[in-house]
């Protein structure tokens, strides 16, 4: 019983590790792109005209405004809306899941309320 027990809980931590982790695989599918082997790993291709949401899923990319909050503006990036007191609403593309991507050019659109 105890052999079995073991031998369930190492399956378990093998899946959870296996799924934790956000780096893309082979046997990963790339939305709206191709999956591309690099020296050391393997990277989603977006295709033309789109940007990535996460690493493995590509949508449009879309100019922040009202009708566009949380829409892909820019790679890894979705709109957001910023409202301070007595002023206009001002939209930004801000990076999502604290990606830490900073090559990508953020954009701030303003509109009044």
């Amino acid at each position: 019983m105890n052999t079995y027990y073991s031998l369930f809980i190492f399956f378990l931590v093998q899946i959870a590790l296996k799924y934790s982790k956000a780096a893309v695989t082979v046997d990963t599918v790339c939305k709206n792109g191709h999956l591309a082997q690099m020296s050391n790993h393997f990277k989603c291709i977006c295709n033309e005209g789109l940007v990535h949401l996460s690493e493995d899923t590509c949508e449009e990319k879309n100019e922040c405004k009202e009708e566009t909050l949380d829409k892909t503006c820019g790679e890894f990036g979705k709109c957001i809306k910023i409202t301070e007191e007595e002023q206009e609403s001002t939209y930004k593309c801000e990076c999502i899941e604290a990606k830490g991507r900073k090559f990508f050019e953020l954009k701030y659109f303003s509109l009044l309320n």
